[in-house]
């Protein structure tokens, strides 16, 4: 099992229309995930657990905590 810390940045940019009230926003959070990962040792295959705060700075600052299990493959 290793613990990971990173540091990243995220950029979200999307429309929505709801019966023609259109509505656009984009997004830029820096991010800093946190996690917890088991990798095989037989296999390429890694799975994970992580929390993700993320700090948005565009258009306006505000603050938000993400999370998420998945798997990695390494080649």
């Amino acid at each position: 099992l290793v613990f990971y810390l990173g540091v990243g940045a995220g950029f979200h940019d999307w429309e929505k229309d709801r019966k023609n009230d259109h509505e656009e926003e984009n997004r830029i959070d820096v991010r800093i995930p946190v996690g917890l990962e088991y990798t095989f040792t037989k296999v390429p295959v890694g799975i994970f657990i992580e929390l993700v705060p993320a700090l948005r700075i565009i258009p306006d600052v505000d603050f938000d905590i993400r999370g998420g299990l998945g798997a990695r493959y390494y080649f």
